[in-house]
């Protein structure tokens, strides 16, 4: 997220080393603005989960009806905690790679940006999964493509009959005892496998992005403003 918010902004990327450090110093402070929440939800739960004991019998569910807008009133804000936890723990995530802040300052400016500019945050969602369709589509055509003609080259050489029975035998799942096979096997399945990578790799270059856009819309900020040294440094 740190590097590509620096990239998105035209400033000078850190080092592979430096980047590295980042992270380390600032993984904890992202992981916790998504956990804070969640403690946060199952302390809320808590009460509600109570009142369904006493609920088991008539008493208690007479006196659950009692107070049933007092748990509704709890229950909304259960809401705004799961869907801002649902939808905005990337925002959270991206606010410590831009800001360089803490937990409580993700979440903070995670909920603010999620609520107060949701249309804005839905459209930008919408667009990125757009162009994750499209994006997907060429990355998986691009890795069958590449699959095919490396068989399609060999096949030159092995013959239809040798080439039906690799194919087969890669395509069985394992069950072949063949070194070379299972050879086979591991690089095709290494190259599904950068085939997800690919898809990680776009969704945390987009979540800084709509960070972004979102801080502009909601505090006027401008695009190209990245926090660069840690807060309380000269």
């Amino acid at each position: 997220v740190r590097h590509v918010a620096l990239r998105l902004v035209d400033e000078e990327l850190p080092s592979f080393r430096c980047a590295l450090g980042f992270g380390c110093r600032k993984w904890l402070a992202s992981f916790n603005s998504a956990v804070f929440v969640f403690v946060g939800l199952i302390a809320l739960a808590l009460p509600g989960a109570g009142l369904g004991l006493l609920m088991r019998f008539d008493w208690g569910l007479a006196v659950a009806g009692a107070i049933w807008p007092l748990v509704l009133l709890g229950a909304v804000v259960l809401a705004v905690l799961a869907i801002g936890l649902a939808a905005g723990w990337p925002l959270m995530v991206s606010a410590v790679g831009v800001e360089r802040g803490d937990s409580f300052q993700a979440i903070s400016t995670g909920f603010s940006y999620l609520y107060q500019r949701p249309i804005h945050f839905a459209f930008y969602s919408l667009i990125s999964f757009l162009v994750a369709l499209l994006a997907f589509f060429a990355a998986g055509l691009f890795a069958d493509a590449t699959t095919n003609l490396a068989v399609l080259a060999t096949s030159f050489g092995m013959g239809h009959g040798r080439t039906a029975d690799v194919v087969a035998a890669v395509t069985s799942g394992g069950n072949d005892p063949r070194w070379g096979v299972q050879a086979l096997q591991f690089w095709t399945d290494g190259l599904r496998t950068m085939l997800a990578a690919f898809g990680w790799g776009y969704f945390w270059a987009i979540a800084p992005a709509i960070y972004l856009l979102l801080r502009q819309d909601v505090d006027a900020t401008e695009l190209d403003e990245i926090v660069l040294e840690e807060p309380g440094e000269a």
